[in-house]
């Protein structure tokens, strides 16, 4: 690839505000201040919605709850700004348009629409780039172990690309007669583990904070993950950053 032509994507992955862990945010951004990427693309479940849920029982405690998490989220999506910034939708924004749906009495009022509680929304689960060989997607397919997920939405999909959903970081190739594909799990920005992994499932996941950059030109692309340490330290074009 020529450098001149390249266009650089940074993929931000679950987030979950306002339950995003602060460091892993601030340790992506020197990530992204270092990559300079041309395009930005927010994987997915980039805000938890849990007002939106049935596990939010205190009625009275929602428009706080709603106020907070669209503060954090204004905060941490405007450091992650370029040319070209997308959101694609995840399972947890499924949440908001589902809870409109149920309560069509909302729908119009000062505050409670989609362009107001998110905005930026794209109704899409996914952006096909690299002239459609490489699908950038929030993902549905979460398997027994890392690599495994990526194998899953490979097959989904039937081309190269990268998700996030699972919250692990691994990546699985494929070869066959028609040629090679890769597909990546993306990781996650999230507080690890999220908050309703204690009450759900106290059992530790495999999960891996990090993010991914992509590099394209034509048809053609590399892509690349970068894991976070437990002690927030991230190695990118052999320089090492700390959180």
């Amino acid at each position: 690839m020529t450098t001149n032509s390249v266009k650089k994507y940074f993929i931000v992955p679950d987030l979950h505000t306002p339950y995003h862990d602060v460091k892993a945010v601030a340790l992506a951004k020197q990530i992204y201040d270092a990559f300079n990427p041309d395009s930005t693309i927010f994987i997915g479940d980039n805000r938890d919605f849990i007002w939106a849920s049935r596990f939010f029982v205190p009625h009275e405690q929602r428009k706080g709850a709603v106020i907070k998490e669209l503060r954090a989220w204004e905060a941490v999506s405007g450091l992650f700004k370029s040319k070209e910034t997308l959101h694609l939708r995840g399972n947890h924004e499924g949440r908001l348009l589902e809870y409109l749906d149920r309560n069509p009495e909302l729908e119009g009022l000062e505050g409670f629409t989609v362009k107001s509680l998110y905005p930026g929304l794209v109704r899409g689960d996914h952006v096909a780039i690299a002239q459609g060989s490489f699908i950038v997607t929030h993902g549905s397919v979460i398997r027994s172990s890392p690599g495994q997920s990526a194998w899953g939405e490979m097959q989904k999909w039937g081309r190269s690309g990268c998700s996030g959903h699972s919250h692990r970081l691994s990546r699985h190739y494929h070869r066959n007669y028609s040629g090679v594909r890769v597909w990546l799990e993306c990781g996650h920005l999230a507080l690890n583990p999220p908050h309703y992994r204690r009450v759900n499932n106290p059992a530790p996941e495999n999960w891996q904070q990090g993010c991914v950059l992509i590099y394209v030109e034509g048809n053609q692309f590399h892509a690349e993950e970068i894991p976070f340490t437990l002690h927030y330290r991230a190695m990118f074009n052999g320089r090492k950053y700390q959180a």
